[in-house]
């Protein structure tokens, strides 16, 4: 039978003066073209069908690139950008808000119509799908309204997260509950305070870490109801401490300088530089408890993946936490001043934080903070 249909396809092909793949879908491509344009209709499609010669009045929707879309626009085309604003990648909104569709030469901007946020759903449950399209899709929504001179990130994400509040209070997204419902389902008897403290610094992978095509783990059968899918797409406690942790190190001394002490002193009558301490020292003494997770998970399964995060965490913040008052002191050297910190300790905490979250499919959303405060020096008075 398939063989019959194969012969007949190509004798097809030959009548029609068809000899390639591609030169049947350019065939089909013009067929619906010609279809919608009787009903009115604007015909819209992937990169793919630019290839096939068809008229200008097609929309072309760029999955490959800015640089496909702007070849499109180069050849009088109209366009819409796609690439970078995959939502199910779980790019932080920061990565969305800097993709610009515009064209690159001047008098091409008409031709490009806007954006699209796509969300597949290989991933994605009825309980996490909204948290992994919210507040992220707001990053994108903003972008392609705005101008292009609109670029201060640090003002999206303030508004981006009072923005995500109100979703919730409005009853226009379910994704904080569901968050929340879907960690106490790993434990359902136990107090979780320590596994959602943990879990507001953490954060999945995306489709291509979870589910290589060329060793896909999941499909549409597979429960998702691990941490990993429980977690929300990013971590409003991660970029605040990140943040935080970037404020203070544009305050450090250089190390060496004969004036680091008298430079030290003259930034703590900055505020910005007063508030980022407090928070970080208060974030890491919150954390420095998560090993209690370990507990919590001799007696629930569901909570094996997050008790060694949890182990790391929590030895990482008391390996720093000793070394912050001492602004001479530096963790990468070691100073066995009672509360300095060895490289080699650090080094294996890294290496287990890395092993940890590879098996679990999960990023810990502060750990370039962490990390920096590791390997710097002259941390704090």
């Amino acid at each position: 039978m398939a063989a019959e249909a194969f012969r007949g396809l190509s004798g097809w092909m030959e009548a029609k003066g068809l000899y390639r793949n591609s030169d049947v879908q350019a065939y089909f491509n013009k067929k619906v073209h010609g279809i919608l344009k009787g009903l009115n209709r604007t015909m819209i499609g992937w990169d793919e069908i630019s290839d096939g010669n068809l008229p200008s009045d097609v929309v072309i929707q760029s999955w490959r690139g800015r640089e496909a879309l702007h070849q499109v626009v180069r050849r009088g085309g109209r366009g819409i950008l796609s690439h970078g604003f995959y939502l199910d990648h779980l790019e932080k909104s920061a990565a969305h808000y800097a993709v610009d569709p515009q064209g690159l030469e001047l008098g091409t901007e008409s031709n490009i119509l806007g954006g699209e946020a796509c969300m597949w759903a290989e991933l994605t449950s009825h309980e996490n799908i909204e948290s992994r399209i919210w507040p992220r899709a707001l990053a994108v929504a903003e972008r392609l309204w705005s101008p292009r001179t609109v670029q201060d990130v640090q003002d999206m994400h303030r508004r981006l997260w009072v923005t995500d509040t109100r979703l919730g209070l409005l009853g226009l997204s379910r994704h904080l509950e569901n968050s929340r419902r879907m960690l106490q389902r790993l434990a359902p008897m136990e107090d979780l305070s320590s596994v959602e403290l943990l879990a507001s610094l953490l954060e999945p992978t995306g489709l291509h870490e979870r589910n290589p095509g060329h060793s896909p783990r999941y499909t549409a059968l597979t429960p998702l109801n691990r941490l990993a899918d429980a977690l929300l797409a990013e971590s409003k406690s991660a970029q605040q401490f990140n943040g935080a942790v970037g404020i203070i190190q544009r305050f450090l001394p250089t190390r060496g300088n004969a004036t680091a002490l008298s430079i030290w002193a003259a930034k703590h009558d900055s505020p910005e530089f007063a508030q980022s301490v407090k928070h970080i020292r208060a974030s890491l003494m919150a954390w420095k408890t998560l090993d209690s997770i370990a507990l919590l998970a001799h007696r629930n399964r569901g909570l094996h993946e997050a008790a060694e995060v949890g182990i790391v965490v929590a030895a990482m913040s008391r390996l720093i936490l000793p070394a912050l008052p001492h602004p001479l002191g530096s963790v990468r050297d070691g100073v066995e001043d009672g509360t300095g910190v060895k490289l080699g300790t650090a080094r294996v905490l890294l290496q287990r934080m890395e092993a940890a979250c590879r098996s679990s499919e999960i990023t810990l959303g502060v750990l370039p903070g962490l990390k920096s405060l590791l390997h710097n020096s002259d941390l704090m008075p």
